[in-house]
């Protein structure tokens, strides 16, 4: 089986990843921990070239930051999942398709996620990868939901 675990630097991502280490595998399942960094879209090349300057650093950092987080991801599953073949990779492009094409090109069986929960407006603008994910993976996706505390309920005073 083939396990592939899209990350970003989140509580949702980690929820994401202990709830995979916490699970038995067969033998032979291996693991491809992924994390995709949205790139600048080329339309804003015609902007102020120190915005743009500013942008490309403001990228590298993420790719710094994220090559760092899928690292640390790897070697905290290597350790919990004894033996087993876990992998890491940081690509650039579209967060979505990044995924979706990993998965394909990898020839996934499972595709594993944590899910922010964003609703309303918030999930407009900004999509939801999981969704997305969830609607043209070519394999099964399960998406990881953290779970909220429960809200106190204060009883009306009459």
């Amino acid at each position: 089986m083939k396990v592939l675990i899209a990350i970003d630097d989140s509580e949702f991502a980690r929820a994401a990843v202990d709830s995979v280490v916490m699970r038995p595998w067969r033998d032979g399942t291996e693991f491809l921990v992924v994390n995709v960094v949205q790139l600048l879209p080329p339309a804003f090349s015609d902007w102020h070239s120190g915005y743009v300057k500013a942008s490309v650093e403001a990228q590298e950092m993420m790719k710094t930051r994220f090559r760092q987080v899928v690292s640390e991801t790897v070697s905290y599953m290597k350790d919990k999942l004894a033996g087993a073949s876990v992998e890491g990779q940081v690509l650039e492009g579209n967060i979505r398709d990044g995924i979706i094409d990993t998965a394909a090109s990898w020839e996934a069986d499972l595709i594993v996620m944590g899910s922010h929960g964003r609703t309303g407006l918030t999930r407009f603008l900004l999509g939801s990868v999981a969704e997305a994910v969830l609607n043209r993976a070519p394999c099964s996706v399960e998406i990881i939901r953290k779970r909220q505390p429960a809200q106190k309920v204060d009883a009306a005073v009459s």
